[in-house]
């Protein structure tokens, strides 16, 4: 009975450090391909259309859209153009 109970804990952990493996190993794969071919100028375009109301990132490549109230870039991380803010002067009309 203790032999089995070592047994199975030996497997379980070894199933763990497996599928912990193979989880980084796809994680790493996937950044290094991505530093390629962002060294290599390719980049991948957004999903997002711009709309009313949205900001464009103004950073050479990404163009990604983001809602209008964001302040980063949801894509690149870069900080988006704060608006310019106009002063109305208030006249009464009759």
């Amino acid at each position: 009975m203790m032999l089995g109970e070592v047994i199975l804990t030996l497997l379980v952990c070894i199933a763990i450090l497996v599928i912990a493996v193979a989880v980084f190993g796809a994680w790493a794969i996937m950044m290094l391909a991505k530093m390629v071919l962002g060294l290599m100028g390719i980049k991948r375009k957004s999903s997002r259309k711009p709309t009313d109301g949205m900001r464009v990132c103004s950073r050479r490549g990404c163009g990604h859209a983001n809602p209008a109230q964001a302040r980063f870039c949801a894509r690149c991380g870069m900080a988006l153009e704060v608006a310019q803010q106009v002063k109305m002067k208030r006249v009464a009309m009759f």
